[in-house]
């Protein structure tokens, strides 16, 4: 099982994920409220690393 919440990043196909086994759909369904808030903090570290490891 997986969650995804896609990052803005123009031009790009980016998001946070997270899978689980089947068997753990209880956590995923516990983490994926979490993840979802915090996947916009997510977007400044992926600009820097494009940025840093793109040159």
């Amino acid at each position: 099982m997986c969650v995804a919440y896609s990052v803005g990043t123009l031009g790009k196909a980016t998001c946070v994920a997270l899978s689980l086994p089947a068997h753990e759909q209880h956590r995923l369904q516990q983490a994926a409220p979490i993840l979802g808030a915090h996947s916009p903090g997510v977007l400044p570290a992926l600009l820097l690393a494009e940025m840093t490891c793109g040159r």
